[in-house]
């Protein structure tokens, strides 16, 4: 099952390996921010999660 991820077409490198995201992962602590109240840090924690899943997005599309 591993072998999967050194296979993607743009290797970055190790580091961007280590940041293989599971979408139902970033989902659950999406949920978790939306329960505290709005805050600078918050919102900028929802911005991350949005590249996140976005980058999640391209490389399930593939």
């Amino acid at each position: 099952m591993k072998m999967h991820s050194q296979i993607g077409r743009n290797s970055a490198g190790p580091r961007e390996s280590q940041r293989v995201l599971d979408q139902a992962e970033v989902l659950g602590r999406r949920d978790r921010l939306m329960q505290q109240p709005p805050s600078a840090e918050r919102s900028a924690a929802l911005t991350t999660i949005r590249a996140q899943l976005r980058s999640i997005d391209r490389r399930v599309s593939r």
